[in-house]
């Protein structure tokens, strides 16, 4: 599991255009994956350290406990695209040991075109799998095949990936497939209104299974519906979320609810950030017994450069908040077990390169921040657009030529991501905030 954790921080690193917006499902609840917390672009990623509680508990009342302690260390090329990756596992001497190493190769135009991954063990390093990426002429990620080495059987198993999008470039089509039967077993249709995502439907080996419609108000996403589909080919709610915004327009509190004969609460996330929209905590509670019950709560300490340099995880347990790094605390999330069931905890740190760079000298600056009417955006090197995205990932506005007196006006007020895309397929990002 840890692996593949890894693998969806390595993507976000590494991964250029739109292909990012391909992978944002997948991306777990941590600072790192948080487009919240963007690094400041005078900085680079040098090591990242992750401390790992897993914790099974059975309805026998056994619970095991693992801890794994890893780190990350980043090679880059002279542009700045990561060249390597090298893990490394803390094993019972207390010692450093590899544990696994991440290749990347990137096109003529700077994009990412392979992954490979080896994995150490005793018999030294061995192949595990392998990415290779492939773009359309606008830089979408159109295709990703998958090889797959199984330990110990001497086999291969290769998945495609095939993406399409529309003429606005949305995503409208994602399909996985195993190559040696030429069988789809994940298929997932996009439809939108005026740009907005309005629906997913996704299919399991041909047959319907989940539908997720969206709705909005004044352009921002207020709540959503999952329906499933049932044996008696009906669709059938199954949950839906509430989403609310403070006064800038920034995501405050998330909340989900299911369906058992009427709504009922589910969970809650509630959102805390700086004024300039970094986020410094996520808060989890839970329904139960009529009442929201703290479960989980994550801070992100953030550097005097905007850099999110910690994730520090703790749970409630018996009135009190206790630390992640305390076991003690980790079976309150199974008291109530019926199954056996397992939970990770990843506390993350974080360490940073300085690349010398002033703001006088940055490439790309968007300014006033926060704006209301024009904003004027200066760039160092040439650019080719900027895109801004909302808090739910989404791409809601595109500037071809950037130059001043821009006329924002009629956006909607809130937090935007921005990516400014160069005529050499670099890109470079950045918040700013709509008044």
């Amino acid at each position: 599991m840890k692996k593949v954790l890894l693998f969806a921080t390595i993507l976000l690193l590494v991964l250029n255009g739109k292909s990012q917006e391909v992978f944002s499902t997948f991306l777990p609840n941590s600072p790192y994956f948080e487009g919240h917390n963007i690094p400041n672009p005078e900085f680079q990623v040098d090591h990242i350290l992750w401390n790992w509680w897993k914790i099974e508990q059975s309805t026998t009342g056994h619970e095991y406990r693992y801890f794994i302690q890893q780190k990350s260390d980043f090679v880059y090329l002279p542009n700045g695209k990561i060249s390597i990756i090298n893990d490394y596992e803390l094993d019972n001497a207390n010692d450093w040991k590899p544990s696994a190493r991440y290749f990347f190769d990137y096109d003529d135009n700077n994009r990412l075109k392979s992954c490979r991954m080896e994995e150490k063990n005793d018999n030294g390093w061995q192949y595990r799998w392998e990415y290779d990426y492939s773009y359309d002429e606008q830089d979408h990620l159109i295709y990703m095949l998958e090889d797959i080495y199984v330990f110990g059987q001497d086999d291969h198993t290769q998945l495609e990936f095939l993406y399409s999008y529309n003429d606005e470039g949305l995503l409208v089509d994602e399909i996985w497939r195993l190559i040696n039967t030429n069988q789809i077993y994940y298929q997932w249709k996009y439809t939108y209104d005026n740009g907005l995502l309005s629906s997913k439907c996704e299919q399991y080996y041909g047959y319907n299974w989940s539908l997720e419609t969206y709705t909005y108000e004044n352009g921002r996403l207020s709540s959503s519906l999952l329906q499933m589909y049932n044996n008696s080919s009906s669709w059938y709610d199954h949950g839906r979320s509430f989403y609310e915004y403070d006064e800038t327009g920034t995501i405050t509190t998330i909340t989900r609810q299911i369906m058992d004969t009427v709504w009922i609460n589910y969970d809650r996330n509630t959102r805390t950030y700086l004024e300039d929209g970094t986020l410094v905590q996520d808060y989890f509670e839970v329904w139960q017994n009529n009442e929201w019950v703290a479960k989980r709560a994550c801070d992100y300490i953030i550097d005097d450069f905007g850099n999110c340099v910690d994730a520090q995880w703790k749970v409630y347990f018996n009135n009190d908040w206790v630390s992640s790094q305390n076991n003690y605390g980790t079976s309150a999330f199974f008291n109530h077990a019926q199954s056996c069931v397992s939970s990770e905890l990843r506390d993350i740190h974080i360490t940073y390169t300085h690349l010398g760079i002033n703001e006088n000298t940055w490439p790309v600056s968007i300014y006033p921040n926060p704006g209301k009417n024009t904003i004027n955006i200066r760039a160092n090197t040439p650019i080719s657009n900027i895109e801004f995205y909302d808090q739910t990932g989404r791409r809601v506005f595109i500037i071809e030529s950037p130059n001043d007196n821009i006329n924002i006006s009629n956006w909607p007020s809130g937090l935007y991501f921005w990516k400014a895309n160069s005529d050499d397929y670099t890109t470079i990002t950045g918040k700013w905030v709509k008044e």
